[in-house]
């Protein structure tokens, strides 16, 4: 699954094998918008020769994989995870949240082609979840959650099992209390879904 982030770096670290940078940014929605801070890997013959800078803007490509690992409860639980591919210098204008900065208007879209795993849930609060997986070119399928709000949750909600869609998302992470503690969530928010066949749409 292939997309694009642009945002402040907080931090950047590298080791023998990979290079690791935290990004940071406010992705316009079409409502309140969405603060994220996500972590990039780049690894192998992507490993970055020079670190960006704390507090540079930097402009990310980067490939969304599944990574299911068990949790601290003993069960099952998966993330996305992301592995870099370019990273180049950006710019842009930069808020700060208490001491933390976040770059305005940043870019956090991930384009992909996918299949629906079953009927989607429409839920009383105006939002549509739907769970899709993703085919790479190796075969192996990558499953995500989505959600559709506003105008787009009818039109994912009319859907069904295994619909091919070709969706447009935000990488968003949750975090809910429950008894166990706090658990984070990835979510990928639709901002456009159209209905078509599924190519490749991961490495």
């Amino acid at each position: 699954m292939q997309g694009t982030l642009t945002g402040v770096v907080l931090n950047a670290t590298t080791t023998d094998t990979q290079t690791t940078v935290k990004l940071a940014g406010i992705t316009d929605n079409g409502h309140r918008g969405v603060t994220w801070i996500h972590t990039v890997a780049f690894t192998g013959p992507r490993k970055l020769a020079t670190l960006p800078a704390e507090g540079s803007v930097v402009r990310v490509t980067c490939m969304a994989t599944q990574q299911v690992f068990q949790g601290r409860d003993g069960q099952k639980a998966s993330a996305v995870s992301l592995l870099g591919v370019t990273l180049t210098p950006h710019a842009g204008p930069i808020t700060r949240k208490g001491s933390t900065p976040f770059l305005l208007r940043a870019v956090n879209e991930f384009r992909f082609a996918a299949f629906l795993t079953r009927d989607p849930v429409r839920k009383p609060i105006g939002v549509t979840e739907a769970r899709v997986g993703v085919r790479d070119r190796k075969g192996h399928t990558h499953y995500f959650n989505c959600e559709a709000w506003r105008a787009l949750a009818p039109t994912l909600g009319a859907r069904h099992a295994a619909a091919e869609l070709t969706l447009t998302c935000i990488l968003r992470r949750d975090r809910v209390d429950t008894t166990a503690g706090a658990r984070a969530f990835d979510v990928m928010e639709v901002i456009a879904l159209t209905a078509q066949g599924v190519a490749n749409a991961a490495d």
